[in-house]
């Protein structure tokens, strides 16, 4: 101790020393610590609880924690719990309470091929109609993943609709060499 950590404890008639003060910090810090992770661990097993339990048997492909630039004029990260279905994107709110943003495949005009740099960070931009929706993952393998899937994803959802385009033309009559001829009428409609 310093003198004038010394002059601290002239009034105590107990002195404690330093090897034992080491030991007493040790102690308080890894308590301190474990009691952190301890509540650290029931926060993740919470949410693991609250998402795991509907995904055993579903078409889930992909779930897991992500970044999406948001909030007043898209100009922070909001940290979503997201996961991807063959048919759209949920975003659920990281306090898990109300319903997720939900992103249909079809409202989808392109999914990024390669990552764009947004404020510093690489991102899959995904392009709607009316808007971009920006996407990220601290991670870096994490971020490959949603990508592959997003595109893989979008180009099934693409595929399927076409697929359902062209039986409906076949079961309806809408394609084009279908087309009914059009006959001359006169003026009474005969």
């Amino acid at each position: 101790l310093t003198e004038a950590d010394q002059e601290l404890y002239k009034n105590f008639p107990l002195v404690i020393s330093e090897r034992w003060q080491q030991e007493v910090a040790e102690t308080v810090f890894d308590t301190i610590n474990q009691e952190a992770d301890k509540v650290e661990l029931k926060r993740k097993a919470k949410h693991k609880f609250k998402f795991d339990t509907d995904e055993k048997e579903s078409d889930c492909i992909i779930h897991g924690y992500i970044k999406k630039l948001g909030g007043p004029f898209t100009s922070a990260w909001q940290t979503r719990y997201a996961k991807l279905y063959p048919n759209r994107v949920e975003l659920h709110s990281e306090s898990g309470s109300g319903k997720p943003e939900l992103i249909f495949m079809d409202q989808l005009d392109d999914v990024s091929s390669d990552f764009v740099m947004i404020k510093g960070e690489n991102c899959i931009v995904l392009k709607t109609k009316d808007s971009k929706i920006v996407l990220t993952n601290p991670d870096e393998i994490g971020l490959k993943e949603w990508s592959v899937s997003l595109r893989s994803a979008h180009k099934m959802s693409l595929e399927l609709l076409s697929n359902m385009a062209k039986k409906a033309g076949k079961i309806y009559g809408t394609e084009g060499n279908n087309k009914p001829s059009f006959m001359a009428r006169n003026g009474n409609g005969n």
